[in-house]
């Protein structure tokens, strides 16, 4: 990343700037779920904190992400909403996400008299008493189809894969 930002500075010529930014995107956000999963794993009596911030970037990364890179690179983008899919399928826990993410981006805790994030944190302090581990929180399965997701991009099909931006 350090590379990145440095050559980030002098490049000028558009799409190698926009392949450089993209590929910037995807490693931090890589890195940012390996970081936060295993801090849930390592420290499952603050798992409630964790699994907040995972779910944050797990949604940034499912609905901003791969309209971005099929932005540019089609195929990648249709490839890594694909491997999304069976995320993406579970209404119930798309519609959780949102609802963490609205509220913890905006910073609202108090809706309509309601304090949402101190019920979500109670109902996970619970679950972890209740001997609901880690592993059985659908946050951090659904964190490594995200991972694998990722890891897949620009791997998948080489042969079809666009590997410029569709201005190259």
């Amino acid at each position: 990343m350090i590379d990145l930002s440095q050559l980030s500075a002098t490049v000028t010529d558009k799409s190698k700037r926009t392949a450089m930014e993209l590929m910037a995107t995807v490693v931090a956000t890589d890195y940012e779920l390996k970081v936060l999963l295993l801090r849930d794993l390592e420290e499952p009596h603050d798992r409630e904190v964790w699994e907040k911030y995972l779910a944050v970037v797990i949604w940034a990364t499912v609905e901003e992400l791969p309209p971005r890179v099929g932005q540019d690179f089609v195929n990648a983008g249709k490839a890594l909403k694909d491997s999304l899919k069976p995320l993406r399928s579970d209404q119930a826990f798309m519609k959780a996400l949102a609802d963490i993410r609205n509220r913890v981006a905006a910073h609202r805790d108090v809706t309509n008299g309601d304090h949402w994030l101190a019920q979500w944190h109670l109902s996970a302090i619970s679950n972890k008493h209740n001997t609901r581990t880690v592993l059985q929180s659908k946050i951090v399965a659904y964190t490594g189809t995200v991972l694998d997701a990722l890891k897949g991009l620009g791997a998948r099909n080489p042969s079809r894969a666009r590997v410029c931006p569709k201005s190259c």
